[in-house]
């Protein structure tokens, strides 16, 4: 019996003394410095290889057109150029983060369609190049090639071309960053990091990225939980608390230096108003809401469509709200999951409306892509090959009549004939989303009755007026500001002088007669 029990003390002991062989929960962790650099080496060249594969397969997108949205960025780039102070010169409901890298290649020279698609690539390049560094650590060898080539693949072959390069592709690339620095707390759940300088920086520059999230859209504070978990699960309380505080902080720090520069220049109150308060208070439902979400409720209780409306929208149609929640499953689950990390990136794939023809033809969509107008949601090309769409035909007579200091009021969803035709917008609102018929704030009614009384533009476009296709698109997004009597008293002194299948262009009598003079000539 005592044997036995020696026997067994000394297994035991054994045990206990023995290192620990055991592979960590998500990469192996080697104390061989040898081991170690092989490591880091195999981790760059799955992180070079991933941008290559992303590199690959977004190429063709530099071809891809500018859709609605796209044109919006494009204005902005060229208004601020012009020495336009944002939000107080123009209009945009939503953060300007994105808007401003836009602008930083129009500064680099970039122009056309490629102002936006080049910036665009050099985003999910990077992005994939941070997401294979966390399928490295996170699942071990091979996974970052997957991942970045998942991201890759769902960005570039499943999002459709006008929902591309927009703010929510930016979601990954800031929050792939912010789980890099706080990787240390991810991989060691049991056993807390040291407290020292590095490991503060790295809370500190985590929260920097989710504050430039915020900055990008505001639907990132509902990936707190996510936060909360990595900072605060199973660590002792009282260092939980600096970790969070720190994160916290460089949170802040972004959001209160922008609102400090915003309120230097004068353009904080119209921040507030253009992306809060409209955005919540006023035309969000019909802007930013779910069409089929909108149909389903209606159908079952109009009371519940009013009180979650929002909320089940935001849920269901919102990607960049619901992905990065599920990885709240997946910084757990052991590197078997990989194909669950591969799901996660395949969903997580930049743009928020997956176009269902284009997953089973990915990569030719830049074929299919002639069109520049977008109605209601979907594409529509509208003629056969770009050259020939309203925008381009509409901005090539603008640029023929404006004269220097010429201005366009342009009374529709989209703002791309004003980038096109380089022309100077004649208020700060860009496009008619801001009246949109579901509401908007009083002030903005007064703003543009003012601007035309003081200004009053030279050229006017107006989107679906004379096309009954677009009888919705017209009711919802362009008779509320076309009916105002300021744009009519304007209009009354004008005529038109092209029209086209979705777009109608007005101009004043000594303009007129100059386009008809041109045709007679030609």
């Amino acid at each position: 019996m005592s044997s036995t029990n020696n026997t067994t003390a000394f297994q035991t002991n054994s045990r206990a003394n023995a290192p620990d062989m055991t592979p960590d929960h998500f990469a192996p962790l080697f104390s061989d410095n040898s081991k170690r650099a092989s490591l880091q080496g195999g981790m760059a060249i799955e992180i070079a290889a991933a941008c290559f594969l992303a590199l690959l397969l977004g190429w063709s997108s530099l071809s891809y057109p500018l859709g609605a949205d796209q044109g919006i960025l494009a204005v902005w780039a060229q208004e601020l150029a012009r020495g336009a102070v944002p939000y107080r010169d123009i209009w945009e409901q939503r953060p300007p983060l994105f808007y401003f890298l836009i602008y930083f290649g129009y500064l680099a020279g970039l122009r056309e369609h490629l102002l936006v698609r080049v910036v665009d690539l050099i985003l999910q390049i990077a992005t994939a190049g941070v997401l294979s560094a966390l399928g490295r650590r996170w699942f071990g060898r091979f996974a970052g090639i997957l991942t970045g080539f998942f991201y890759a693949f769902s960005y570039f072959g499943m999002v459709s071309y006008h929902h591309q390069a927009q703010p929510e592709s930016l979601y990954g690339l800031l929050l792939g960053i912010a789980f890099l620095l706080l990787d240390p707390w991810i991989q060691k759940a049991e056993d807390t990091p040291a407290w020292n300088f590095a490991n503060k920086t790295r809370c500190f520059g985590a929260g920097v990225c989710c504050g430039l999230a915020f900055l990008s859209k505001y639907p990132i504070v509902l990936c707190l939980p996510v936060f909360f978990y990595v900072l605060f699960i199973k660590h002792a309380l009282r260092a939980c608390l600096w970790r969070w505080a720190l994160w916290t902080m460089g949170a802040l720090t972004p959001i209160i230096l922008l609102c400090a520069w915003f309120w230097a220049i004068g353009a904080l109150r119209n921040f507030v108003i253009d992306t809060i308060v409209f955005n919540f208070f006023h035309a969000s439902r019909g802007v930013e809401g779910s069409a089929l979400v909108d149909g389903v409720l209606r159908y079952y209780s109009p009371g519940v469509q009013d009180l979650f409306q929002n909320f089940v929208s935001l849920l269901l149609d919102k990607k960049e709200i619901i992905v990065p929640l599920l990885l709240l499953l997946i910084v757990k689950l052991p590197r078997r999951a990989l194909i669950v990390s591969g799901l996660y990136l395949l969903c997580a794939g930049g743009g928020d409306r997956p176009s269902k023809e284009n997953i089973f033809i990915p990569f030719h969509r830049h074929h299919a892509a002639v069109g520049d107008v977008v109605c209601g949601g979907a594409a529509r090309p509208c003629c056969q090959n770009t050259r020939s769409s309203p925008f381009k035909v509409a901005s090539r007579v603008l640029r023929t009549l404006k004269s220097s200091g010429d201005q366009l009021l342009l009374i529709g969803r989209h703002a791309l004939l004003q980038y096109l035709a380089d022309i100077q917008p004649s208020t700060r609102f860009i496009m008619s989303v801001p009246f949109h018929a579901d509401g908007h704030p009083k002030t903005y009614e007064d703003e543009i009755d003012a601007a035309l009384a003081k200004h009053p533009p030279q050229f006017i476009a107006v989107y679906g007026i004379h096309n009954p296709a677009l009888a919705d698109y017209f009711q919802r997004y362009v008779q509320p500001l076309y009916e105002r009597p300021s744009v009519q008293g304007v209009l009354a002194g004008m005529e038109p002088i092209a029209q086209y299948s979705s777009l109608t262009l007005y101009a004043t009598h000594d303009r007129a007669q100059k386009w008809r003079e041109l045709n007679i000539n030609n």
